[in-house]
């Protein structure tokens, strides 16, 4: 599936990121499973545009329960 979203990259990952949370929910649904969004990432929003913040958001307002994976490297 090819998505032609927006005039910016951050347009085209949201973009993404709302299919991407469309067809879990779908497939979730049609299994009678719970749907999970996974965020990798160093949990630090960049502010606007942070497509992946956002990501988070979306997921949390649609009732997913969101798992965060740190990309912080821990200390020695």
């Amino acid at each position: 599936m090819i998505l032609d979203e927006g005039d910016s990259d951050s347009e085209a990952y949201a973009a993404a990121n709302w299919r991407i949370l469309d067809e879990a929910q779908s497939l979730g649904t049609s299994a009678h499973a719970d749907v999970v969004a996974m965020l990798v990432w160093d949990g630090d929003s960049r502010g606007e545009g942070d497509v992946t913040h956002a990501f988070g958001q979306e997921a949390r307002r649609r009732g997913l329960r969101v798992l965060q994976i740190s990309t912080r490297s821990k200390p020695s």
